[in-house]
């Protein structure tokens, strides 16, 4: 569905923002966004993505994989099969 692919793609979009603004600024504040993002994906896994990519068949490093790269654009579709 396309708008779980957009939604991928601007989730993967703030990863390449964070890792840009982390480098290019080179001070601690460059960083926050990234850690931000970390933290929230880091919730996400642990609170939702883990056990369902566990009833869907997934590892735990898979879905920690799926889950810090694409977020809930990732586990949502699968718990709802909404057809991600």
């Amino acid at each position: 569905m396309i708008t779980w692919t957009i939604l991928r793609s601007f989730h993967i979009g703030l990863w390449v923002f964070g890792l840009y603004r982390g480098f290019s600024i080179m001070i601690f504040e460059g960083w926050d966004f990234l850690t931000v993002l970390v933290i929230i994906n880091l919730i996400q896994f642990f609170s939702f993505s883990l056990s369902i990519g566990k009833k869907r068949g997934y590892s735990p490093g898979q879905s920690l994989i799926m889950t810090l790269l694409l977020g809930f654009s990732w586990w949502y579709p699968l718990q709802h099969d909404t057809g991600g």
